[in-house]
């Protein structure tokens, strides 16, 4: 049985490494900068991202289901891009990527 399409924000890609420390993203050992998240305090270890793989996450993480539940995403599996952003109705318009 084939699974609805989620839309997810991709994270990371094949040859990197995330890790989450109290739900503060690192990518090869680097802080990313996120301003559109729910804060969240889930940990990760250190992991690299398998090549041809992407990890993806939702912006509402603590009711998200994403990668860090069902794994890495075959980049064959992506079906689109966001190209247009509704919530919240201040930033509706064309996503900045």
């Amino acid at each position: 049985m084939e699974s609805p399409p989620f839309v997810k924000r991709v994270i990371a890609t094949g040859g990197e490494t995330i890790e989450i420390k109290q739900g503060q993203i690192y990518i090869n050992g680097k802080k990313i900068k996120e301003d559109y998240k729910v804060p969240d305090n889930y940990d990760m270890p250190a992991t690299r991202i398998p090549d041809g793989e992407l990890f993806c996450m939702g912006d509402n993480r603590p009711n998200s289901r994403d990668s860090r539940y069902w794994g890495t995403v075959p980049i064959r599996a992506v079906i689109g891009k966001v190209f247009l952003k509704w919530w919240p109705p201040k930033d509706f318009g064309i996503p900045k990527h």
